[in-house]
């Protein structure tokens, strides 16, 4: 009996030893996640050739015209009359034709004239000013610059010469006539002072033979 109980001691220390180790084991294996076989998949790349793209020919272009007016600081735009050197000048078609009192024309007919002129004087004049007003003006500069040259430097000074000789002369002819001439003419003056002449008429008729 004495040598039974150790061995019953033993068997019991080796299921205790032994239910835990089973019991992880099975809790690893439940744990454990499912490892799924899945075949290779091979990268294939698909290496396409650069096609070269052509750059575009530029076209040659004229530029476009700007019809923004370019403006100037010292040029008055909106009356450019400012000295009313053409007072006479007024040529809107009011002011060139008119129909008086019981001579008028029908409605269309007027209001087209007035239309009609209006362009037409607007659009010549304009086109007029755009081909010749540009060298019309370059020829008026030149000529009136050298007016001004002329006038400033050549006429203005020969004038003021002029003037300054005959003041000059003007000195010396009066102090002559002062000095000379009165004193001469104021004698002869005396002379014919005594000098008296009578003139009488008679009313005596002549009788032709």
């Amino acid at each position: 009996m004495a040598e039974d109980q150790p061995l019953k001691v033993a068997q019991e220390v080796e299921q205790i030893t032994e239910t835990p180790a089973a019991e992880t084991a099975e809790k690893v294996v439940a744990e454990k996640p499912a490892v799924i076989e899945a075949e290779p998949v091979v990268a294939t790349a698909v290496i396409t050739p650069a096609v070269e793209e052509k750059a575009p020919k530029k076209k040659f272009t004229l530029p476009k015209p700007t019809f923004t007016p370019k403006y100037y600081k010292d040029v008055e735009y909106k009356n450019r009359d400012e000295n009313n050197l053409h007072p006479d000048i007024r040529v809107n078609f009011s002011d060139v034709i008119a129909e008086p009192d019981g001579a008028h024309s029908f409605a269309t007919v007027w209001g087209t004239s007035f239309k009609s002129y209006s362009v037409v004087k607007y659009w010549t004049y304009r086109i007029l000013t755009a081909v010749l007003a540009v060298p019309i003006s370059v020829f008026w500069g030149l000529y009136f610059a050298l007016f001004a040259f002329c006038s400033i430097w050549c006429l203005v000074p020969c004038i003021k010469g002029f003037v300054i000789w005959t003041n000059f002369i003007g000195k010396i002819w009066g102090l002559v006539v002062r000095t000379f001439l009165d004193p001469l003419f104021e004698s002869i003056g005396l002379c014919f002072t005594n000098i008296h002449v009578k003139l009488s008429m008679s009313t005596e008729t002549v009788k032709q033979p």
